[in-house]
């Protein structure tokens, strides 16, 4: 049954330590690179997080601008109504 097994079909220890070396160092250098893409995403994240809370802000801000503008434009447009109404009689 030996016989039927060719020898040049048997890989070396030599050879079988550099494939696995070889897949281990590849291995090794794509959880590197997963990492590394883990952490640009995170910064990623965190910059979007920044912008979304500044853009809360902002949309805070200009909502207390036109209901001021608003309160402030009110009297006038009452006596604009008024006026109109009294031309319209």
């Amino acid at each position: 049954m030996m016989k039927n097994i060719k020898q040049s079909k048997i890989p070396s220890l030599s050879s079988l330590t550099k494939t696995v070396k070889t897949v281990a160092d590849e291995a090794v250098s794509d959880v590197k690179d997963v990492v590394n893409a883990s952490r640009r995403l995170a910064t990623n994240v965190k910059g979007l997080q920044h912008a979304s809370r500044q853009a809360a802000s902002w949309e805070d801000a200009v909502q207390r601008d036109v209901q001021r503008w608003q309160s402030q434009a009110q009297p006038t447009i009452d006596k604009l109504k008024h006026d109109i109404e009294k031309l319209n009689k």
